[in-house]
């Protein structure tokens, strides 16, 4: 599926004389062809396994489009963080800033933002900035993880403001 193409039939050089297949839908695939998509939807396969024993399984495998992204995307993005500590909340800004220098290209901001905001349980120690690019949020979380100047990121433990933070934790 991945490749778009069907793979030969192992243990056909044979063909069984008692099956006609010019009379049925069936084709034995002898030889890699080409796989193309019906009308763009999913291509679909059958996995069969007869055992000797008597035991017999059957997988049916749709595969995976990756919907259209949308269009349009946000001018910038609040990027928010927790951890249980300081010293944990440090790491992790590091470790994110290390996935983005990695993978950034595959990344999009608002999927990031989204990702830490609603993906992630809250904890007590948090960490919140605005970005703009992805370049933006991997140096805000270099500057937290070598405690550079942070300016425009805040930090805070909710633990020490909890009655000015009522309803927001």
């Amino acid at each position: 599926m991945q490749r778009g193409q069907f793979a030969p039939t192992l243990h056909a050089e044979e063909i069984n004389p008692e099956i006609d297949f010019a009379r049925t839908p069936f084709v034995l695939q002898r030889t890699r062809a080409d796989w193309p998509r019906a009308d763009g939807a999913p291509r679909l396969s059958c996995v069969s396994s007869f055992g000797a024993g008597g035991a017999n399984a059957h997988a049916v495998l749709e595969e995976h489009i990756e919907p259209p992204r949308p269009a349009p995307r946000p001018e910038a993005a609040l990027i928010l963080l927790s951890a249980r500590d300081a010293e944990r909340l440090t790491a992790y800004a590091g470790k994110l800033a290390r996935f983005i220098a990695a993978r950034g290209d595959g990344l999009a901001l608002d999927d990031l933002a989204f990702t830490l905001q609603a993906g992630r349980e809250p904890m007590a120690q948090r960490l919140a900035f605005v970005a703009r690019t992805l370049d933006e949020a991997r140096a805000r979380f270099d500057a937290v993880a070598s405690g550079a100047d942070m300016s425009g990121a805040h930090i805070a433990n909710i633990k020490a403001h909890r009655d000015e933070m009522g309803p927001y934790t």
